[in-house]
């Protein structure tokens, strides 16, 4: 499972079964539960089981800088011919 971090991304794994929390970033949209849906989930039982206190079983592995980004290059204005090479060969765009 990989996560989003300040600079960068960290990679997780893990032995099933496991779960996941989504905060942020899921393109799906929220379920607005009908009237009929409430009313009958009151009427549910509720079971609360307690939380087991165990040790965090995680290790660190390494930490890795992201790959540098390339330098941006300069082109005069009057150097169409060189702009166009550049946008069709290395970015190619057009």
């Amino acid at each position: 499972m990989n996560r989003e971090i300040d600079g960068g991304s960290e990679t997780l794994s893990t032995e099933v079964p496991f779960v996941a929390i989504v905060q942020k970033g899921i393109a799906l949209e929220p379920r607005i539960p009908s009237m009929r849906g409430i009313m009958m989930a009151r009427k549910k039982p509720l079971n609360v089981i307690p939380a087991v206190e165990t040790e965090a079983l995680t290790e660190f592995v390494s930490y890795e800088l992201p790959p540098a980004k390339a330098a941006c290059k300069m082109v005069d204005a009057e150097n169409v011919k060189e702009l166009v090479d550049l946008l069709h060969n290395e970015a190619k765009v057009i």
